[in-house]
């Protein structure tokens, strides 16, 4: 147990690391693929120093910038008031992950836990495993209405092996991308549903 609570550790201190490198890979791809929508969008919003921003909101900054299809539409100025529970105008979603022990033990189950997906209707997903990232593009009729209670899940956990290296063999590997450009550009199927999300898709709202 004890080698398994070092590994688990060391993991925690690695990210941090990760992390910055993977900060400067998203802005990058920002400052890249940026526009004159993009730079009138960060002024009108008294946007700060990209710098600052955790890897969370460049991750989700980022893909936007990439994918000229689609843009951000959780702050969006006369989008319901900036409270769309989704990122993206294809009503998907944009979530990062990182590797972790959940086992009691230490040793049971080594996973990435994405949650809050409720209102989601597609996951754009980058994980950190002790270093290595991987990226998905999860479609809603993977994850949603699938538990007992006939409910959307709450959370999805994509599993890793000891060492961290991926389970292809499981479920959502099926769904893996080659690179964040490709998880940027990917077009997710039309669901034949927008379930609690409809009040949020008005034209006035996705033309803004």
């Amino acid at each position: 147990m004890e080698e398994y609570k070092r590994t688990a550790l060391e993991s925690y201190h690695n990210t941090a690391i990760d992390l910055q490198q993977k900060r400067n890979e998203f802005i990058g791809y920002i400052n890249e693929f940026r526009d004159e929508a993009f730079n009138r969008w960060c002024t009108e919003n008294d946007f700060i120093d990209l710098k600052d921003l955790a890897p969370e909101e460049l991750h989700e900054l980022a893909i936007p910038c990439v994918n000229k299809s689609i843009f951000n539409i959780s702050h969006w100025p006369g989008c319901n008031g900036g409270r769309s529970p989704v990122d993206y105008s294809d009503r998907s979603d944009s979530k990062i992950g990182y590797v972790r022990n959940h086992g009691r033990d230490y040793r049971n189950k080594m996973e990435a836990r994405i949650s809050g997906i409720e209102n989601k209707e597609g996951l754009r997903i980058t994980i950190n495993a002790n270093g290595n990232f991987y990226h998905f593009c999860i479609p809603r009729s993977a994850y949603g209405f699938s538990n007992k209670s006939g409910r959307c899940l709450a959370a999805i956990d994509i599993p890793f092996n000891m060492d961290f290296s991926p389970k292809f063999h499981t479920k959502w590997w099926r769904y893996q991308k080659k690179s964040f450009k490709e998880m940027s550009m990917y077009v997710f199927p039309k669901e034949d549903y927008l379930g609690p999300l409809a009040q949020f898709y008005e034209k006035d709202c996705i033309n803004t």
